[in-house]
């Protein structure tokens, strides 16, 4: 079918970062050309090393400047603070290989890019956010971060940042807006809008589920291993806070201990367990290891964790299993004393090596401990042993809040009576995520819409056109791009049908790539219906209407255009004399031949582009 060619482009919400080198002109007038050269070459590296530490893309290397990207080619959901983490790296190894020497001026923005094949000497994104990228970084004084006000509002609760300044920028009439970056607060910004309550509704069944298998730990003196698992947003968190007080009340209170996966660094295979040492034995980051080594003697080879030498030479296999046994003597003599529950957070995106150990404990530790991890669903994917039930091992799936607790959560949070408009939006669009609930009360903030006044909220109309929140567009893409490539076309193509689609029409669509829509339902994306609108069809409906939406915005125009065209062929094929198909028939034409997009979609084609007009 020509209009389901495989598209080479894709629409991405995105982070651009911009660096020059300041001081290099002078630097290069005093040097020989070849000293100049290798200085470079060692700029280069080094500013290549930091931006793929942090998960980014080198887009390309001008003379003396770096542009890089985050979130593209492949969506992360944390793209604006890999970008600013990237951005003070790079300044302190800047200084580290050249002290003041040299000074980098950089500048970070957020926005919508189009992501394609890069023709040699060029860029493989482009659209507007790279050139903002570029003024603000034009607009940074030297040893400096500048970023823009998606960024900011991206990242915000990670960074502290100065006040708002407002740039001259060419060719933009009412200048660039930008905040200067102060300093990182956290490796990983906190969830939530600052102000708003901690509330917790919804979740009853499952701490009482938790409560029990911590019980069942305590009375038969057996490790359990639990997984808690949900899609991002879904309340994994909020769920351990409450077992976490829950657990304070018991007695004998139990050792509570807590780690976080980091989803990107070098170094940090172990760096949850490393959280636990720290917090267990009162060690801050600022502590040289010397102390750490003391507070450690009895436990010499748990060093490992935090990167430690052994103090002797081993062979890579032999201080891996130094390291697991250390761990299960430490644990084994901590269950002696009291029960331990330990809290693992985002085990999506561990290692292996992580995984194992935490396999050592629950096999080897005798005693009452609790293993919680908390992870997405594809996390089973990898460990399938750990979705057991019961066992030493179980799993529990957290599933989206009904509305009617996704509405009394939003009144909640907010404290006050919600009118109807905001109401039905905030809860529509949530569809029972209270990390999409309260971003979206976020973003409803920023938009003027909601604000405090005297210690009461009051409440504007919505603006036309609301749109998704960058933080929820970027969790959903990212989930998305962790499909295979031709299960993330199928749900592209379904997002163009519609909410709810058939696998005919997808299959037709995307004629070669064979998708497979089990895939779709197994990672929890659509859901089949029993029965079916459409004689002899298969009926999905996409699961979130966000998922929907973000899907659908990362086609290009003009695919969708060509996609909306094709389906439109197939209803009419399909779907003769039923007038009630109509609207939806005229929709798919009308979509395919929108005048704002016509040369993007129907270039050289103005025979077809006619035509499909005169159908629409």
């Amino acid at each position: 079918m020509p209009d389901a060619e495989p598209a080479s482009e894709e629409r991405k919400l995105a982070t651009v970062l911009f660096a020059d080198l300041v001081g290099s002109t002078a630097l290069a007038d005093e040097e020989d050309p070849e000293r100049t050269r290798l200085i470079l070459n060692r700029f280069y590296d080094a500013m290549t090393e930091e931006v793929e530490r942090c998960g980014g893309t080198v887009e390309k290397f001008a003379g003396d400047a770096v542009m890089a990207a985050f979130g593209a080619p492949a969506a992360l959901e944390d793209h604006a603070e890999r970008a600013l983490h990237a951005g003070l790296a790079m300044h302190r190894r800047l200084a580290a290989l050249f002290g003041d020497q040299l000074a980098l001026r950089i500048g970070v923005n957020t926005g919508e890019v189009v992501v394609g094949r890069p023709r040699e000497g060029s860029s493989f994104v482009s659209g507007d956010a790279v050139n903002v990228a570029a003024r603000l970084e034009q607009a940074a004084e030297p040893g400096t971060i500048v970023a823009g006000e998606r960024t900011v509002a991206a990242a915000r609760g990670a960074f502290e940042f100065s006040d708002s300044i407002t740039f001259e920028a060419r060719g933009k009439a009412g200048g660039v807006i930008g905040r200067p970056v102060l300093r990182a607060l956290t490796l990983m910004r906190p969830r939530g809008v600052r102000g708003l309550p901690s509330v917790f509704i919804g979740r009853g069944a499952e701490l009482d589920d938790l409560c029990r298998r911590y019980d069942r730990a305590f009375e038969t003196g057996e490790p359990h291993l639990v997984s808690i698992l949900g899609e991002a947003g879904v309340g994994k968190t909020r769920l351990t806070r409450e077992l976490w007080a829950w657990l304070g009340g018991r007695s004998p209170e139990p050792i509570r201990r807590t780690g976080r996966t980091l989803s990107y660094g070098q170094g940090t295979t172990y760096w949850p367990l490393g959280e636990i040492l720290k917090e267990h034995f009162g060690l801050s980051e600022d502590d040289p290891p010397a102390t750490a080594m003391s507070r450690l003697a009895n436990h010499p080879y748990l060093g490992l964790t935090l990167g430690m030498e052994a103090g002797e030479d081993l062979h890579p296999l032999v201080a891996r299993e130094r390291l697991h046994d250390a761990w299960a003597d430490f644990i084994g003599g901590l269950v002696r004393e009291r029960p331990v529950v330990l809290l693992v957070e985002d085990m999506h995106w561990a290692e292996d090596d992580l995984c194992d150990l935490i396999d050592t404990l629950v096999a080897q530790v005798e005693g009452p401990l609790l293993v919680i991890v908390t992870a997405r669903p594809e996390m089973l994917d990898r460990r399938p042993a750990w979705g057991g039930a019961w066992g030493r091992t179980s799993a529990m799936r957290l599933e989206a809040l009904p509305a009617a607790d996704t509405g009394q959560l939003l009144e909640s949070l907010i404290g006050t009576k919600v009118p109807p408009a905001i109401h039905q939006i905030v809860v529509e669009r949530a569809e029972g995520n209270p990390f999409f609930v309260e971003e979206l009360i976020g973003t409803l903030i920023d938009r003027g819409v909601m604000a405090r006044s005297n210690g009461t909220w009051q409440f504007s109309d919505l603006p036309a056109g609301f749109s998704v929140p960058d933080t929820v567009q970027a969790v959903l893409a990212a989930r998305i791009d962790l499909l295979p490539a031709a299960e993330k076309a199928a749900l592209q193509a379904a997002a163009v049908i519609g909410r709810t689609f058939w696998t005919g029409p997808v299959y037709e669509l995307l004629a070669g790539e064979n998708p497979d829509i089990g895939v779709l339902e197994e990672r929890d994306f659509v859901r089949r219906r029993p029965g079916s609108s459409m004689a002899g069809e298969r009926e999905y409906v996409i699961k979130h209407a966000l998922t929907r939406e973000v899907a659908y915005a990362s086609l290009p125009k003009a695919r969708r255009a060509r996609l909306h065209a094709g389906f439109a062929a197939w209803l009419e094929r399909h779907a003769e004399a039923r007038d009630e198909l109509a609207p939806l028939l005229a929709h798919h034409y009308a979509e395919a031949i929108r005048p704002e997009d016509r040369d993007l979609a129907w270039a050289d084609e103005d025979e077809r582009a006619e035509s499909l007009r005169q159908q629409a």
